[in-house]
């Protein structure tokens, strides 16, 4: 956990403004599928923190299939936060791997020239 810490405080930035494009991917997703399906859909869409939950399980392709929409329009907003989350979460992995794998260079720098 330590050496995870380390990376991506290394790599903040980056780390930082990936975590920001998927909280905007988040907020604009739920405020999207609210208006979209709540004349539709009241039950599972009744409020905008209620479609945050859905806003939550779409993007990370989790899907319990609970909460789904109904009309073509919030069809596509599902599908489109689900391929921005992926692509998201993608970004994030790869920031955190990179930051690892240059931290695990640095490491062997640093043993070899002790050695």
């Amino acid at each position: 956990m330590e050496d995870l810490s380390e990376a991506i405080f290394e790599d903040r930035k980056s780390f930082y403004a990936a975590t920001y494009l998927f909280i905007i991917v988040f907020i604009v997703s739920s405020f999207l599928m609210y208006f979209s399906e709540h004349q539709i859909h009241p039950t599972a869409f009744h409020s905008i923190p209620a479609t945050m939950y859905w806003a939550m399980i779409t993007p990370t392709t989790v899907g319990y299939g609970d909460v789904t929409p109904i009309i073509a329009s919030g069809k596509f907003i599902a599908v489109t936060s689900a391929v921005l989350g992926v692509v998201v979460g993608a970004r994030i992995t790869g920031i955190v791997a990179s930051s690892l794998n240059a931290q695990t260079e640095r490491f062997k720098i640093i043993l070899f020239e002790i050695l």
